[in-house]
């Protein structure tokens, strides 16, 4: 096949793509987040004592820290899908930053009331149920991130994979921390927090595989 026989077999392969606003992916992924924590909390009821939890520093910064969690990996994932936009280098200082506050909110809590950390046997059933519980919250916006994401010019597949599933499961550890009443901040760390980071791990293996061009 010579070249213009080549150059004709290719325009006639391409297909037309329909471009999809940078505002409307960002807008339709906080609509998806909002619906499934509405969802979570009309099937469960969200935790008797939260009003008051609220008015707690630590409990507070650390639900803020989840916002902004899902905030930072939800924008990331929407730029690394447009090749003008994915140059942003914030996303790694930013994820840091957050985990660096989930550190401190858990050292705190635990040095405010060390009776919590009783040992990890009393934890394991309940945290096994919250991790279960995280990955099942977490089902809808990650099927919906990676097909939204998935029809887009990812330049950035590791990192787009990672910053949708990060954002899913943030979506989802919030869901329990409205939900369930969970104290002992051993069971925070090893249930809630390390699992975001290993989700978003495998994120970045999924990602090379699902975004790959």
């Amino acid at each position: 096949m010579n070249t213009q026989m080549l150059v004709s077999h290719l325009a006639n392969s391409l297909r037309s793509v329909k471009r999809v606003a940078y505002r409307r992916v960002n807008c339709e992924w906080i609509a998806v987040t909002l619906s499934s924590l509405a969802v979570i909390g009309l099937l469960y009821g969200f935790r008797p004592d939260l009003a008051f939890q609220l008015a707690q520093p630590l409990f507070a910064a650390e639900i803020a820290l989840n916002i902004l969690l899902i905030a930072i990996a939800g924008f990331s994932a929407a730029s690394f899908a447009y090749p003008d936009r994915a140059g942003t280098p914030l996303l790694g200082p930013l994820l840091a930053a957050v985990f660096a506050g989930y550190s401190a909110v858990a050292l705190l809590t635990a040095f405010r009331a060390p009776a919590m950390l009783d040992g990890v046997v009393n934890t394991v059933p309940h945290g096994l149920q919250c991790l279960l519980c995280i990955l099942a919250f977490a089902a809808v916006p990650a099927a919906w991130m990676l097909w939204r994401l998935r029809g887009l010019a990812s330049t950035r597949p590791m990192l787009t994979g990672m910053a949708a599933l990060l954002l899913a499961a943030a979506t989802g550890s919030l869901g329990v921390r409205l939900v369930e009443i969970e104290t002992a901040p051993d069971g925070l760390i090893v249930w809630h927090y390390l699992p975001l980071l290993v989700l978003s791990g495998a994120g970045l293996v999924a990602g090379r595989k699902i975004f790959r061009w």
